[in-house]
């Protein structure tokens, strides 16, 4: 698979601890999505690839690291920026990428909602 953009590019746009490699692991998901989206749109290619590193930013921001409005003490849990079902308005990653297609695809992309629910704790032991 190919990529308009590069895990160093992500990186050097977010503040985040996830690795470059961990970023190469979505660099297709990124490429995928904004070929299906953008790729038969009168876009160019650099800005086609200006959209895919923020797309990508946003998938490391929803996937595998985070982005909190509020942390609790110790940086340990808090509460997510975004709201889920949101699409790319959940993240400012997805955000800026929205602000960059000038057809307003991505802004005009749906689908499902998806509601996801955390447990802050457990007690195994006394169920």
């Amino acid at each position: 698979m190919s990529s308009r953009t590069t895990a160093a590019a992500v990186k050097a746009i977010m503040d985040t601890a996830v690795t470059e490699d961990q970023i190469g692991a979505v660099l297709d998901d990124a490429y995928n999505l904004v070929t299906a989206y953008l790729g038969n749109q009168s876009i160019g290619d650099a800005l086609l690839a200006s959209i895919e590193k923020w797309v990508a930013a946003h998938m490391v921001a929803v996937g595998l690291d985070a982005q909190y409005s509020q942390e609790t003490a110790k940086g340990v849990g808090g509460t997510r920026a975004g709201q889920y079902g949101k699409n790319f308005q959940m993240t400012s990653y997805g955000q800026m990428a929205c602000a960059l297609d000038t057809t307003g695809t991505l802004a005009a992309a749906g689908g499902r909602s998806v509601q996801l629910f955390s447990v802050p704790s457990y007690d195994w032991k006394n169920g």
